[in-house]
């Protein structure tokens, strides 16, 4: 999930907050990796490290309700669906990044990343 401000923040070049359940290297690489295919996808530069991205635990709209510019580990068809029911004091952007992925023991592989 991104808020239109995180958006427009990485077209221009600055650092955006994001929320993570689970902050760490791994997901934090793979979160980077997947943002930085999207904003390739739209035609925005992206810098890795554009993204701060911080432990916040699952509940990812009061995250951005609070101030982040976007929530990492989220569902369409859960956080998706309540973004859009719910009238919250942000407006919240949800970009789908529909990404197919393979994980083995010492690898993850990242197939296809799509922008919506």
């Amino acid at each position: 999930m991104l808020t239109p401000a995180g958006e427009q923040a990485l077209a221009a070049g600055k650092t955006i907050r994001v929320a993570s359940p689970v902050a760490g290297e791994v997901t934090d690489d793979l979160a980077r990796l997947i943002v930085g295919r999207w904003c390739e996808g739209k035609g925005i530069v992206f810098d890795p490290a554009q993204m701060h991205i911080e432990s916040a635990g699952f509940e990812h709209l009061k995250n951005i309700q609070a101030g982040f510019d976007g929530a990492w580990l989220c569902f369409a068809n859960f956080e998706g669906v309540e973004a859009q029911q719910q009238v919250v004091n942000r407006p919240i952007k949800i970009i789908l990044v529909p990404v197919t992925v393979m994980v083995r023991k010492d690898k993850v592989f990242i197939w296809h990343v799509m922008c919506a």
